[in-house]
This record gives structure tokens, sequence and C-alpha cells, in this order.
């Protein structure tokens, strides 16, 4: 869903510019009609495990219930004090209704139909239900999997390469309380239709509560190589995963095409579990989109770094997107300690979340309510290899990023046009190698040469944040120094960094003027165990200590409270609530304890 907005003071993208300033200083807030709580996320905030509500110009909600729902969206300009708010009326309707008699096919490998809808055709594997609505068999069609029963499967491709169109498909559980099905993948779900009348490009693909089970395993480093979902050429308009989990793949999904007529597609992941993968948690390189909402993309905790038994495996982050359009993150969850390069004799961690981008025109990235922990750089505004650098539209709200004993940053970005705030970024107290570079910013805007002059020219605007260090004197391996508040290269001419809350109370020299912050309760465990490969054991002392993740919200007493007196304020706060009239400065208002 996306809301246009017309009859305010900010104005849309100046003409021949990308840069669109009604993506950022304008504030959107949806109301589903639909809530439930989110299942899949281990680490987040309280606020940000609803499905109810969601925040920015571009969402996606995936609706679980029949019914009508009003959808409204409030926009607010807090420049000029207007508002408005747009409505949708959505009727969903009912599955059983959808699919009615042979629409649905049952499939049990134990033969146990009780469950079966009325009239449904009844299969015994997988693939023979496949077999039923490939080929000339288009109407749309539901599989139903009997609960509690595991589900060969040795590989297909879906695109028949006879330029066939299949039916939109649903893969569902069936009804009752049992384990979810689990599909044993021996081979992948592949698209790879060439031909010119494109198979499946008009239609949708659903999944939901359905477990995917791959051989790997990222502990052991033993297991072979399947891909979940190949997503190459003419694949589905619409592919959605709800309520499933990926586990033991090389990766969950992988989209990729040369073809330029793929930017038909879109996928979206809602309430999913990606884990324990061996290259990749996810790899988007083309299309339409991506949306992840309430998931959680976290590798093993006691998965090897680097993949030292081969140097080819367990080499990449939960994310890399390369070229789309739009890139929908909200209420998520990302952890990583895998990487590839090395630095010194570490292995360099991966960002969770590193996207590779051009600055194409349109495209928009918004990360919101969301928790990422560890990496080099947590957060990453990249450009693809071989590509010239533009500008970007890119919101980074509400999040919580900690860091672990490689962080450098928490987010890096080679291109403007970049809105950061209401985030807590916390760098943990835990040990650096001696080849590990010591951390310097809680961001950096690094230069680029070659870029467009609108890569430079863009705003970037970093307010509103809690940037908490809590290393010590110690933990560095030397030249210890208290962070700076951003780094960014000279050429970037259009800059704002104000308003953050700053609090590094344990150097010899401490930063704590903001303080008192609030320390306790303990939000969450940091999954971060330390420093493992197979030839390197566990190093406890670059652990994240685990009782480092709290609000930092501020205490009476705290200089912060009431304390953005100038320039660029956010209009709401961490978790959405909009900020009184004497606003603070950092990610909250008065804690709420």
């Amino acid at each position: 869903m996306e809301v246009e907005v017309a009859g305010f003071d900010t104005s849309g993208p100046a003409s021949g510019t990308v840069y669109n300033p009604q993506l950022h200083e304008l504030y959107y807030f949806w109301d589903f009609d639909e809530e439930y709580t989110f299942s899949a996320p281990d680490n987040l905030a309280d606020g940000h495990t609803s499905s109810g509500v969601g925040y920015g110009p571009v969402v996606t909600h995936t609706y679980r219930t029949s019914g009508t729902y009003n959808v409204s969206c409030l926009v607010v300009e807090p420049a000029s004090g207007k508002s408005t708010t747009a409505n949708l009326q959505i009727t969903i309707g009912n599955s059983d209704t959808a699919f009615p008699g042979i629409r649905t096919i049952f499939v049990s490998p134990s033969s146990n139909f009780a469950d079966a809808p009325a009239g449904a055709r009844l299969a015994a594997d997988i693939n023979q239900a496949f077999d039923m609505f490939a080929g000339n068999d288009r109407i749309p069609t539901r599989v139903m999997l009997n609960r509690g029963e595991t589900y060969p499967f040795g590989g297909r491709n879906f695109g028949m390469n006879d330029g066939t169109s299949l039916p939109s498909t649903h893969v569902v559980a069936g009804p009752g309380s049992a384990t979810n099905p689990i599909i044993d993948m021996a081979g992948s779900f592949d698209w790879n239709d060439k031909s010119t009348s494109g198979s499946g490009t008009d239609k949708d693909f659903v999944w939901q509560n359905i477990d995917f089970k791959g051989p790997w395993d990222s502990v052991t480093e033993t297991g072979s190589n399947v891909t979940g979902f190949n997503h190459f050429d003419r694949s589905p308009r619409i592919h959605l995963f709800d309520g499933c989990s990926f586990d033991g793949l090389d990766i969950a999904i992988y989209a990729a095409s040369n073809d330029p007529n793929i930017a038909h597609r879109f996928i979206a992941l809602n309430d999913c579990s990606v884990t324990n993968w061996r290259s990749y948690g996810l790899l988007y390189a083309v299309g339409v989109g991506l949306s992840l909402v309430g998931t959680k993309v976290a590798c093993h905790p006691q998965a090897s770094a680097g993949g030292p038994q081969d140097g080819k495996h367990n080499n990449q982050g939960p994310l890399r997107f390369h070229r789309g359009e739009r890139l929908i993150i909200s209420n998520c969850d990302f952890f990583n300690r895998i990487g590839w390069s090395h630095v010194g004799s570490y292995q360099s961690i991966q960002p969770c979340l590193r996207q590779n981008v051009a600055g194409d025109p349109g495209f928009f990235s918004t990360i919101q309510a969301t928790s990422l922990e560890a990496g080099a750089g947590i957060l990453e505004y990249t450009v693809e290899e071989g590509l010239t650098s533009g500008p970007i539209n890119a919101l980074v709200e509400k999040c919580y990023l900690l860091g672990n004993h490689q962080t450098w940053a928490g987010v890096r970005s080679q291109m403007g046009g970049v809105t950061i705030r209401n985030n807590v970024i916390v760098f943990p107290g835990a040990a650096r190698d001696a080849t590990i570079l010591n951390p310097a910013g809680f961001i950096e805007m690094m230069y680029l040469a070659g870029g467009i002059p609108e890569t430079y020219s863009a705003p970037i605007k970093f307010y509103n944040n809690t940037l908490v260090n809590l290393m010590q004197d110690s933990d560095y391996f030397n030249y210890p120094s208290a962070l700076t508040e951003a780094i960014v290269a000279s050429q970037f001419s259009d800059v704002f960094v104000g308003n953050n809350v700053i609090h590094q109370p344990n150097l010899s020299v401490p930063v704590n003027s903001d303080g008192p912050l609030e320390t306790s309760p303990v939000l969450w465990e940091a999954r971060d165990l330390g420093y493992r490969t197979r030839s390197v054991k566990l190093i406890s002392a670059t652990a994240t200590p685990t009782n480092t993740v709290a609000s930092y919200a501020p205490l009476v007493g705290s200089r912060a409270l009431g304390g953005a007196v100038s320039g660029d304020v956010a209009h709401d706060d961490f978790y959405g609530n909009t900020r009184p009239p004497h606003p603070s400065r950092g990610a909250h208002e008065i804690s709420k304890s």
C-alpha cells in the first residue's frame, strides 16, 4: 500500500532529481484494522511486535482473516502543522470459498485424509499435487499439506519452459494444532522460464505455515548445498510467504535475472524465520521489490565465521539487496556473526543488511521498528561494483542497532538521500582484536568518486537518535577515544546532524553529560557469543555482554529532556508516539519506568 500526497508545503522531487522530500519530511501512520502479534522475531522492543500499525510512505500488511477492513493513513507535516487522513476499504475473501471442492488438493504421505475439505482431490506426494495443477489446469488452486508430516522434495522447475501459465496457487498447512508441515528439501523450487509468453508472470504464489528444511548445519559446517527458491526470469508476479520458516539452506530465497521484463516481481515475507544458512539468508538482485515484515533473519548464534573448512560457506549476511525499486522492512529481527573477507587474522563479519544500489531512479528503502545486531557495518548502503553511484531515498526509523566486537559504524552509506532518526545505536563493551579497526563514529558517510552530482548534494539527516558506546579504554586495541557522532566526507554538501543523545560512560574520559539514562530492565539478551571458527576456539572476551540491550531513555535530571530546541526535530519517538510541545533529544522521551 502506498499513499500519494498533495496539499502540503513539502514538494516532491525537483525536475531531473531523485531525492523526494515528501518521503523524508512527511510522517505516515498506518492503521490496518487487523492486529496479530508477530511470533517469528525474538528480539524486538515492546510496541514493535504488533502487525496492526505501520510507519512510512510505503507499507505492506498480510491479512489472515476474511472480512472487511478499513485501512487508514494519517499524514503529518510538522513544519506547517498540516495533516490529513486517507482511508481505504479492503475486503478479504474466505479461502474455503475461493478454493472449493476440486480446487483444493489435500496431501498426506501417510494417506491421513481426515482433515481434507469436502470434495478435495487427494494426493500422497507433494510432487503429485504439483503435477495436478501444472500444464493446462490453470484454475486457481490450493494445495493443503496435512500437519505433523514431512514431505520429501527433490526439486522442481515451475516455469515448465513451454510458455504455459501456472494458476495462482496457495500452498498451506491443513487444519488442526499439529506442527507445521515440513518440506525436506534435497532440491530447489525454481522459476527459470525464458519464454516470451512468460510463465506465471500474471500469477501469485502463496505459502502459509510451511517449514522448509535443508541439509546444511552452519555449526558443524556439514551438509550439502540446496537453495530454497530460485527466482530466475519469469517468476510469479507476487510471491508471499506467511508464517513460514527456512532452516539449513544455502540461500532461502534467491532472486536474480538479466531479463528486462522481470520488473513485475515482488516478494514478501510476513512473520517468517530464516536461519542456519550456508551463504546468504536472502539474496535479492532485481525486480519491483522485497518486503520483510515481522520476520527474523538471524544466523545460528554458534555458526563458525567465514567457513574455514573450505572458505566457501558461512560467508555472507542475512540480506543483500542489489537492484530493485522498493525495499520495505518493518518489525524485523536481524543478526549476523559470519563473513568472508579478512581484516588481519579475523574474518570480517558482514553487515546485517547490505543494500548494493546505484541510485536507481525510483528506488526507495524504508526500515522501521526493526532490531539489527552485529556486523562490521550493521546497516550499509553501498554502490554495486561497476555501476555509477547516484542518490537514494532511504529511511531508517525506530530501529535498535546493536554492534559487536567488530562494528565500525552503525550505519554506513556512500550516497546522499538518507534520513536516520529515532534509532538507538549501541556499541557494546566487547574487546577488540589487534587486527580489527577501532570504531570511529556512530554513522559514516563515505565518499566514492565518480558519482553523479546529486549523489553528494542530496540531503543527509541524522537526528533524534540515542547513541551509546559502552567500551572501556581496555576494549580498544590502541588509541581509545570517544566515538564521533557522525563521520561525513567533505564532498557531501547538505548535512544535518543534531538533537542526538550521546552517552559514553565507561571511558577514562567519559562522555556522560546527557545522563542519567535508563539501563534496566534488559530488553532482550544479546546473541553474539564472541568470535569463533573451526580453527579458533570461542574468544569469550569478544562476546557482547548479555545485559547490553536497554532502552537508554532519559531519566529525570537528564539534560536531553526538552532539549531539542533547534534544527530538525522528529515528530514522533522510538515507539511512534507524538512528541510533546517541548521535545527531547534522542530517540525517546522520558523513561516510562
